[in-house]
């Protein structure tokens, strides 16, 4: 199937033209696309897992106690991690997690009230996200400093619902999680263009 544009402005056509994507690949989608051959048949979806943190090894903080914080408390503990509730408008209620939960000090942070204090040396995400101006480049980079936004979020729980509830028979087809971020930059950008 083809998808057909048509245009009735005059000179939109040769001022915007519409082009395949694959003209215009920035020099990292390389990485993304060999990270995904690497894993496309485990479950490397999990956030932080993609930046090299193992919940085993790690304590989440988390700051906030709703629905997102409960499904994110819940995976990690489920991977065998370990939780540090910092604080939040909403605490945790009980739940699967109540004997995993410690006072040590967290080596990652998710922040779902937008408030968390910054803690040095810690990877922080930030459960919200909002536009981000700049090139496909300047994005990814944004995209994988020591703070993440809430695009790994979105992009993890949309994997992990194709994963679970609307493809589980083809779940060796699905993306990885930074193939699948690289793309949404992507598509963020080229619409840009069009606002």
């Amino acid at each position: 199937m083809k998808t057909v544009f048509v245009n009735t402005v005059p000179g939109l056509r040769e001022t915007w033209p519409i082009e395949p994507i694959s003209k215009h690949l920035p020099k990292w989608i390389n990485i993304a696309r060999q990270d995904y051959v690497q894993n496309k048949h485990t479950k490397k979806n999990h956030v932080f897992r993609c930046h090299g943190i193992d919940p085993t090894q790690a304590v989440l903080g988390v700051w906030g106690g709703g629905g997102a914080a409960r499904s994110t408390v819940h995976a990690w503990v489920k991977a065998g991690g370990t939780v540090n509730m910092l604080g939040g408008r909403r605490e945790l209620s009980d739940g699967p997690w109540d004997g995993h939960l410690v006072t040590t000090p967290p080596s990652v942070i998710v922040d779902f009230d937008g408030d968390a204090p910054d803690i040095p040396d810690c990877q922080y995400l930030q459960a919200a996200y909002a536009p981000l101006g700049g090139t496909v480049d300047e994005k990814a980079e944004h995209l994988t400093g020591r703070k993440l936004d809430g695009r790994w979020l979105l992009v993890a729980q949309h994997l992990a619902c194709w994963r679970t509830l609307w493809c589980c028979e083809r779940v060796h087809d699905l993306p990885s999680l930074s193939l699948l971020l690289t793309k949404l930059i992507q598509a963020e950008t080229t619409l840009e263009q069009y606002a």
